[in-house]
């Protein structure tokens, strides 16, 4: 569901985006250079028979300035989005985790054309469980991520920053 206010606060329009057989939520609305929003969220398949959802996918709707849907697209699985931008040649950042029964809670990126296609996706982190990524294009192309490690016998949490190229290649943390 997208809605359109007013400057007062008026509710102008609602639009309903179905996606049978799943079940979806939303974490941002980013306003793009074309006049039009990308809806940054979750999906998940939605299981009748037994009542239960399956795991999450990043989810991502484009529409344009009139709430058209324009593109959709999934990335990862058993992922959680947490934040999306831009990036300068006119695709997306998209930044969150995901968790792996290997390596337990990894910060997981994906980077997007415009069109919404997978460019590339790519974990991060320790082999402790790392908690959600937050990744910011830098002037220069390049991404700064932040997230934090947990240390499950101290019961704390640690930053981790790094910065990676515009190939999704961490050069440091």
């Amino acid at each position: 569901v997208f809605m359109a206010l007013d400057l007062d606060g008026n509710l102008n329009e609602t639009y309903i985006y179905p996606t049978p057989d799943e079940t979806e939520g939303n974490t941002q609305i980013v306003k793009t250079t074309d006049n039009g929003f990308l809806l940054n969220s979750w999906i998940s398949a939605y299981y009748a028979s037994t009542n239960t959802n399956g795991p999450s996918r990043f989810f991502c709707l484009k529409i344009d300035e009139n709430g058209n849907a324009i593109w959709s697209k999934k990335y990862g699985y058993d992922a959680v989005p947490l934040y999306a931008e831009q990036t300068q040649d006119g695709g997306f950042i998209l930044s969150g985790y995901k968790y792996s029964s290997a390596t337990g809670y990894d910060m997981y990126v994906v980077k997007t054309d415009s069109l919404g296609n997978l460019q590339w996706q790519q974990t991060y982190g320790t082999p402790l469980n790392d908690n959600g990524g937050f990744v910011r294009e830098l002037p220069n192309g390049h991404y700064i991520l932040f997230g934090t490690i947990s240390l499950d016998t101290e019961l704390q949490d640690y930053y981790y920053i790094a910065e990676l190229n515009k190939n999704g290649t961490e050069l440091w943390h």
